[in-house]
C-alpha cells in the first residue's frame, strides 16, 4: 500500500482496493476487479495510499478479510513491500500459510540475505521458497544455476523451434 506496483504489472486501476476494504469505505466485492486479463484472476489493488499501512495491516479488520479471502478463493496471493526495509511484510508472513522470498539479481547482497535469514528464523516466517529475478541472461548464456529453469522451459528455441514470448 506504500508503493504499489501491480497497478503497473498488470494494468489494472488502483483508485479502489485494499485501504478502502480496511477503511470500511467499500467492500471487498466493491473494490475486487473480476477477470483481469483470464477469467479466473480476481486482483484487489492496493487502493489509495491510506496513512498509516502498517496498523491496517496488523489491525483485526485485515485478519478478517484474510479469513474471508480463504474461504472465497483456493489460493490467495499477497505482495508486500521488502521485508528487510518495512515492518508489514514481516506482519502478513505472520498470518499466511507460506512465503516466497523474491530478491532482484544484482541488488541483494550477501549480508542482506544473512539479514534475510536472521529476520526469517526470528519470526518464523513459513518460508517455502526463494525466487531470483530480473537475472541477467548474458552472465549464464548456458543455462546454468539460476538461469537454467528459464533455458529449459525454452529449451525449444534452441533446437529451431519458435521461441516462446519469453524470451
Amino acid at each position: 500500500m506504500r508503493r504499489p506496483s501491480m497497478k503497473h504489472v498488470l494494468d489494472v486501476s488502483n483508485e479502489a482496493g485494499l485501504s478502502n476494504v480496511l477503511a470500511g469505505s467499500l467492500t471487498l466485492d466493491e473494490s475486487s476487479l473480476h477477470g483481469v486479463h483470464v477469467p479466473t484472476l480476481d486482483v484487489l489493488p492496493a487502493g489509495p495510499r491510506p496513512p498509516m499501512p502498517s496498523e491496517m495491516l496488523g489491525s483485526a479488520v485485515f485478519d478478517s478479510l484474510l479469513e474471508q479471502l480463504r474461504s472465497l478463493y483456493d489460493i490467495v496471493l499477497i505482495d508486500s513491500p521488502p521485508a528487510l526495509l518495512l515492518t508489514d511484510a514481516v506482519s502478513i508472513a505472520s498470518k499466511t500459510d507460506a512465503v516466497i522470498w523474491v530478491s532482484r539479481a544484482g541488488v541483494i547482497t550477501r549480508p542482506y540475505l544473512a539479514r534475510a535469514t536472521q529476520l526469517i528464523e526470528r519470526n518464523g516466517m513459513p518460508v517455502i521458497g526463494f525466487v531470483m529475478n530480473r537475472m541477467d541472461k548474458s552472465v549464464d548464456p548456458y543455462g546454468y544455476g539460476y538461469g537454467y529453469g528459464y533455458k529449459y522451459k525454452n529449451y525449444g528455441s534452441y533446437y529451431g523451434e519458435k521461441k516462446s514470448h519469453d524470451e
